[in-house]
C-alpha cells in the first residue's frame, strides 16, 4: 500500500496580524488577510492580558513554544474570552504535539467566536493531526462558509475527505484551487489513475516540526 504523509497548515493569529504557513522548522510566509470578526472588534481586552499575549507573540516568533504557552496561559486566566490568546494558544499546543489540547483550545475559540473561519480552520488542522478525518472536514466546510476563498481551509479539506477515501472530482477540484498549499501540490502529485482508490492519507505529528 502507498502512503503519503502530509504536513498540514495553520492560521495563528499573532495580536492582530494573520501568520499562515506549513507548521515546519521555516518560519511562516506572511499571510493573505482574513476577516476580522465583529465579535474581535467588540470585545475589549484586558490590558495585562494583552501584555502577556504579546510577549508570547515574541516568544512564539522564536519558535519558543513551551515559553509562549506559559504566557498564553497567564493572558487567559485574566481574560478568559481573549480569543487572540485562545486561538494562539492551540497553536503553541500543536508545536508541543499536545494535540488533544490544542483539540480543545480551538474547540474553545470556536465557543469565543462561532463566525471566525480562522478558529474552523484550526480545528480541523487539529483533527487532521489526530487522523480524525470526519472532524477535519467538518470544520473545513464550517471555515468556508464563513470565508469561501480560505485556500488553507480548501487544502484541509481535501486532505480530510480524501483521507476517507473520498478521491473525487470535488476533492481534485479543492486540491487545484489551493495548489499555493503545498500539502494540496503534494496530494495533487499522487493522485490515483482514473480518481482511486488512492494512497492512504497519514498526518504524523511529526510533520509539524
Amino acid at each position: 500500500m502507498n502512503f503519503i504523509s502530509c504536513a498540514v497548515v495553520i492560521i495563528c493569529l499573532f495580536s492582530g496580524s494573520v501568520l499562515s504557513g506549513q507548521i515546519a522548522a521555516q518560519s511562516a510566509p506572511a499571510a493573505t488577510s482574513h476577516s476580522v470578526s465583529l465579535y474581535q472588534l467588540r470585545h475589549k481586552s484586558d490590558r495585562q492580558a494583552r501584555r502577556f499575549c504579546d510577549e508570547a507573540t515574541l516568544e512564539l516568533k522564536k519558535h519558543n513554544y513551551a515559553a509562549g504557552l506559559k504566557l498564553l496561559q497567564e493572558a487567559l486566566s485574566i481574560d478568559s474570552d481573549y480569543w487572540v490568546a485562545q486561538n494562539n494558544l492551540g497553536f503553541a499546543f500543536l508545536h508541543l504535539h499536545r494535540t488533544e489540547e490544542a483539540r480543545k483550545a480551538f474547540q474553545r475559540a470556536i465557543e469565543i467566536d462561532p463566525v471566525n473561519p480562522i478558529g474552523y480552520a484550526n480545528l480541523s488542522v487539529a483533527a487532521l493531526s489526530q487522523n480524525d478525518f470526519t472532524l477535519a472536514e467538518k470544520s473545513a466546510s464550517q471555515s468556508l462558509r464563513f470565508d469561501p476563498e480560505m485556500p488553507e481551509a480548501r487544502a484541509m479539506l481535501g486532505l480530510a475527505m480524501a483521507g476517507q477515501g473520498k478521491w473525487t472530482a470535488k476533492v481534485r477540484k479543492l486540491l487545484e484551487e489551493s495548489r499555493s498549499v503545498p500539502t494540496s501540490e503534494a496530494l495533487l502529485e499522487r493522485w490515483p489513475p482514473g480518481g482511486g482508490p488512492g494512497p492512504a492519507v497519514i498526518v504524523n505529528t511529526s510533520d509539524f516540526l
